[in-house]
């Protein structure tokens, strides 16, 4: 068994290389595992493992070797133009990485991949971060509509009231049942940790990133703080359901049921 390690190690790495070569020539960035980036980092070879989140993240938790350039940098820095990127990002998606992909090319670059799954899949595979600071992750409405728009792995659930839920939710939201808040997260918690719980678990895809979505008075990060689950990517809505509806409503749009982010026109007063 033992034997059959530093095969499946010289394996990885020699589909890896064949993969750089391959992108050598062409102008559209590849995908690689994180496996196969690890197994490239045990190798060492010579890439340049670019993180592109902003410093606070970064400082949080990353790949051991790899560089802080954020995509806004990329644009300004000096860069060789003869090595083999790989790209390490976080945002759903992945939207910083492919724009990072977009402004290398512009600098004659071509040898480029991005990391499947991000920093979360490099976690779920088991391997290391440093300087890690274990902390819940939010999102913004923006963020959200973007990551959906563009076919983003997303799992999104409501934890608002079924009366709320009804009203009105982010597209495509499953509602957790429950009396209250409390329950509804216990419910949740419950669903994705116990092994017995299987039928939602099952629709959790491993690369899929987990919304939370709250009411805007929810303490949300400390809530998603208390579900999340090594190897699953949970986060929240930043602002929570008023946010997204804030940034959904449009001049003219006639919205369905009450609107939350609508001042109140106060007794005998005229909506114009």
């Amino acid at each position: 068994m033992n034997g059959k390690r530093p095969l499946f190690i010289a394996l990885t790495a020699l589909g890896a290389l064949l993969m750089l070569v391959n992108a050598a020539f062409s102008s559209e960035p590849g995908w690689i595992m994180p496996e196969k980036v690890g197994a490239m980092l045990k190798e060492g070879s010579a890439l340049w493992l670019v993180d592109v989140r902003d410093s606070v993240k970064f400082n949080n938790g990353h790949i051991e070797g790899a560089v802080n350039i954020t995509t806004e940098e990329i644009a300004v820095k000096r860069l060789p133009v003869n090595k083999t990127f790989v790209i390490v990002d976080d945002t759903l998606g992945l939207r910083m990485a492919k724009e990072a992909v977009s402004k290398l090319n512009a600098k004659g670059i071509k040898r480029i991949f991005i990391m499947e799954g991000g920093i979360a899949a490099w976690e779920r595979e088991g391997y290391p971060i440093t300087g890690f600071n274990a902390s819940s992750r939010g999102v913004t409405a923006a963020e959200l509509k973007w990551a959906a728009d563009n076919g983003a792995a997303l799992r999104i659930y409501d934890l608002r009231s079924e009366k709320d839920f009804k009203k009105n939710t982010v597209k495509g939201a499953v509602w957790i049942k429950g009396r209250d808040l409390p329950e509804r997260v216990v419910k949740f918690k419950e669903t994705v940790q116990k092994p017995e719980h299987k039928t939602l678990a099952k629709r959790l895809d491993k690369a899929s990133s987990v919304i939370l979505v709250f009411s805007a008075p929810d303490n949300a990060a400390q809530i998603t703080d208390a579900v999340a689950r090594k190897g699953l990517d949970v986060r929240y809505l930043i602002g929570g359901y008023e946010a997204w509806a804030a940034m959904d409503a449009k001049p003219g749009k006639k919205t369905v049921g009450e609107c939350p982010s609508c001042p109140n026109p106060g007794k005998g007063g005229k909506q114009r």
